[in-house]
């Protein structure tokens, strides 16, 4: 019977530890032959479970028959389970031991649950990915679906779309965050999952990170964003898309008003990208985070994107890193973030910035008075540069991280010995 109790407080709370640690003999001898019975101690909220519904008269009541204490446990176990599958994780190493039915089955046992995560990094074959995915659509109370890089390709995708689909069929879909990032979906699974995009009404969260969909799946997105009136958070990034593709994006972006983070990092808009997007930012009122870092934008780029930031009053993070903007773009950046008044991250290492440059952004830091971390890596600022930084460390207040490698020897050395006095400041060069 301990074994019996055991596994069935395993498969009704999977994930949790439940150990059989003793067994407590009945000193009452009306139990008869029932004497022997199993001390169960659970981790976490199983354990705590079995206290709450037998009270809080210690360990030895939980002493019952043995039939009552299956009973009771499996009752319980089940009890917690329901709640715990609230969010339903298959990790990268149980998806390559269990089979589709076996998904399909842990999902129909746990309908409601809300969160269903099977995130790995490997192949997820095509069966298995069906699989999931249309038991997906089925979970009527689900709300984060997270399969980063599971490499579903373009029949998974496909798969994702028709779940989703009839799952907006037959009302009430409540999916508030989408994850198919490193899925290899490209732009024909982007397409697909544009189609079902209008389904997800609560959508808040998107991300299709790394999925190589192009221009063409960029446009096929930008076409359904609008359905998505609660999208918050869009994540395109490493996906190939050129100038083409953030014009389609940006046609797009003034249809979310609730659009508080675009990450369209490491792509190729470059300054024509740059600039479309800009025209559309002044529409994300609600825009805190911004990510065009890697994406072969130069001077002219930043400069569109500087007086776009001049209506972006929640900005918080600005990433522009890993581009071209020279000292021209930083001068340009440099007369608008005075007025982003909640900027606390900015970000613009590698950018062939000089000293030039630096002095134009140093003048505009001390205005920033919630920047806390500002990266500099890889800018040749020289100890010009470094010196114009310096002056102004003190009036930076709340800068904490300050990254400033590869700017050069006398660089580093000037800003070594700036940040020596400031104890709250911690340099990376």
């Amino acid at each position: 019977m301990a074994d019996a109790v055991l596994n069935t407080a395993r498969l009704a709370a999977p994930g949790r530890h439940v150990s059989l640690l003793a067994k407590v003999r009945d000193a009452d001898p009306a139990r008869g032959a029932d004497g022997d019975l199993p001390l169960l101690l659970a981790a976490g909220p199983v354990r705590e479970a079995i206290l709450r519904f037998v009270g809080t008269g210690g360990l030895g009541a939980l002493m019952a028959t043995r039939r009552a204490l299956e009973r009771d446990v499996r009752e319980l176990a089940a009890e917690v389970a329901w709640r715990e599958g609230e969010r339903l994780m298959v990790d990268g190493t149980a998806v390559r031991c269990v089979s589709p039915a076996r998904v399909v089955a842990w999902a129909a046992r746990f309908p409601c649950s809300r969160v269903l995560a099977v995130s790995r990094h490997g192949e997820m074959t095509p069966k298995l990915a069906v699989s999931v995915l249309t038991v997906a659509g089925g979970m009527r109370r689900l709300q984060t679906l997270n399969l980063r890089a599971c490499f579903v390709r373009k029949e998974g995708a496909d798969a994702l779309a028709a779940a989703l689909t009839a799952a907006g069929t037959l009302g009430g879909l409540q999916l508030v965050k989408l994850d198919v990032g490193y899925n290899a979906i490209g732009a024909e699974g982007a397409a697909a999952l544009a189609k079902a995009l209008p389904a997800c009404a609560k959508l808040a969260t998107l991300h299709v990170f790394g999925n190589s969909i192009g221009d063409e799946g960029a446009a096929a997105l930008a076409k359904a964003l609008p359905a998505c009136a609660q999208l918050a958070t869009l994540e395109v990034g490493g996906n190939r898309i050129g100038a083409e593709g953030a014009a389609a994006l940006a046609t797009a972006l003034p249809a979310c008003a609730q659009l508080a983070t675009l990450d369209v990092g490491i792509n190729s808009i470059g300054d024509e990208g740059a600039a479309a997007l800009a025209k559309a930012l002044p529409s994300c009122a609600q825009l805190a985070e911004l990510d065009v870092g890697s994406n072969g934008i130069g001077a002219e780029g930043a400069a569109a994107l500087a007086k776009a930031l001049l209506a972006c009053a929640k900005l918080a993070t600005l990433d522009v890193s890993d581009n071209s903007i020279r000292d021209e773009g930083a001068a340009a950046l440099a007369k608008v973030l005075p007025a982003c008044a909640q900027l606390a991250t900015l970000y613009v290492g590698e950018n062939g910035i000089g000293a030039e440059g630096m002095t134009s952004l140093a003048k505009a830091l001390p205005s920033c008075t919630k920047l806390a971390t500002l990266t500099l890596d890889g800018n040749s600022i020289g100890a010009e540069g470094a010196a114009a930084l310096a002056r102004v460390l003190p009036a930076c207040a709340q800068l904490r991280f300050l990254y400033a490698s590869d700017i050069g020897a006398e660089g580093e050395a000037v800003l070594a010995a700036a940040a020596a006095v400031s104890p709250r400041l911690m340099l990376k060069l």
